[in-house]
């Protein structure tokens, strides 16, 4: 499982830095713009499919597995929900807006974010169930899928980039449904949704706020002057966030169920303590070498194959930074299985403040581009820290 997360973030990187060779930074600043609206889309989930990555791995450890497969059945109803609903806004709400390429991109996010829904909920069901061998031969198709559908930008460009995104998002829907570890028929059961909903219900509310602040860069340069250029030109580093975010997310997918499983069985939340820390401070120590050669490595890359970009170099290393101490991704997931709800909110609440706040304040001295990353790695450096406070707080709290 660890080396198809490796290799589907190696080759998530490669197809991006391939397509920003073949695109401009208007392009990509169009697209990367509308996709903002995907991040707003999946508060769809109502918070059901989050209390249900909690209760799943829990209940396992209990040796409850018929109310686990009747929570599932009761989720699979609200994914399905979400599914039809935002694929069907996707065929009406772009006739809306004028625009062949604004109106396809509409329907490719409204479409690939229903799509999300449901593959969010089958990822729950493969991680609870630690069905990682199959989601690993799931991950190797993924890379393959990403390499092989690049002539579809080649050769159509813009229209070529939107309906890859589009065609991999349905076949990677499709393998996970193909090999779906729990198979249950949706059952709408206000009981279980209930139950769910009031555990899931802060969850998804943090993690929905958490997963705003990725936006945050890009809404700032939106407003600035020359919005959409803008964004376009923060394409590379808005790679390189998303290489470094894809393994510390994947591991933290990882790591919940095995903590919530632990703590379900062991009735110990002082036990999820080192398995907190160790994330964190590993993943940091093994990326900083990675970061160091980047740094030096990215300035002459964009200069030399990437010229259009090339004003994007400080960004990038900014955001290479950044990504180095985003182990907290992976370590923050105990206070989900803990329900430690205060200390998640003092957490998010700094996440939020000092995401959005430190890179206004340096645009006031510093180019957009600049100030947006700066400020971005300031607020993951002093997040490493409130995050590892804050764990070590819940778990003191919860073992007394």
């Amino acid at each position: 499982f660890g080396f198809s997360t490796t290799l589907n973030s190696v080759v998530g990187m490669a197809c991006g830095i391939i397509i920003i060779r073949w695109m401009a930074p208007e392009e990509l600043g169009l697209w990367q713009s509308v996709l903002i609206i995907q991040t707003w889309a999946l508060i769809f989930q109502t918070g059901v499919i989050t209390g249900l990555s909690r209760e799943l791995p829990f209940q396992l450890g209990l040796g409850q597995k018929d109310y686990v497969n009747e929570l599932a059945a009761s989720a699979l109803s609200v994914a399905l929900f979400g599914l039809v609903l935002l694929v069907t806004a996707g065929l009406i709400v772009p006739w809306f807006f004028d625009g062949s390429r604004f109106r396809l991109s509409l329907m490719v996010v409204f479409m690939t974010s229903g799509l999300t829904i449901y593959q969010n909920y089958l990822g729950t069901t493969y991680r609870a169930n630690r069905a990682f061998e199959h989601l690993s031969r799931i991950q190797f198709a993924d890379s393959a899928l990403a390499l092989s559908s690049l002539p579809l930008v080649y050769f159509w460009g813009y229209s070529g980039l939107v309906v890859r995104v589009l065609g991999m998002v349905i076949i990677n829907t499709i393998l996970r449904h193909l090999m779906r570890p729990i198979r249950v028929r949706p059952a709408f059961k206000v009981k279980h949704l209930a139950s769910l909903f009031r555990i899931g219900a802060p969850m998804f509310g943090f993690g929905y706020m958490l997963q705003t602040v990725d936006t945050f860069p890009r809404l700032l340069l939106l407003a600035g002057e020359n919005g959409v250029l803008m964004v376009g030109m923060f394409a590379p580093a808005a790679a390189v966030l998303g290489l470094m975010q894809v393994l510390p997310r994947s591991l933290g997918s990882y790591v919940f169920p095995q903590m919530t499983f632990k703590l379900g069985s062991t009735q110990s939340a002082g036990a999820l303590w080192p398995m907190s820390w160790k994330s964190s401070v590993y993943y940091l120590l093994a990326a900083l070498p990675l970061v160091g050669i980047g740094v030096l490595l990215f300035p002459w890359m964009l200069r030399t194959y990437f010229p259009a970009y090339a004003g994007s170099a400080v960004a990038v290393q900014w955001a290479l930074v950044a990504g180095a101490f985003m182990g907290t991704r992976i370590s923050i997931n105990s206070l989900y299985s803990l329900k430690a709800w205060h200390w998640l909110a003092v957490y998010t609440a700094f996440n939020l403040t000092a995401t959005w706040f430190l890179p206004k304040l340096l645009m006031a001295t510093h180019p957009p581009l600049v100030a947006v990353t700066m400020g971005f790695a300031t607020s993951r450096v002093l997040l490493f820290f409130v995050g590892l406070f804050c764990i070590r707080r819940a778990t003191l709290v919860a073992s007394t």
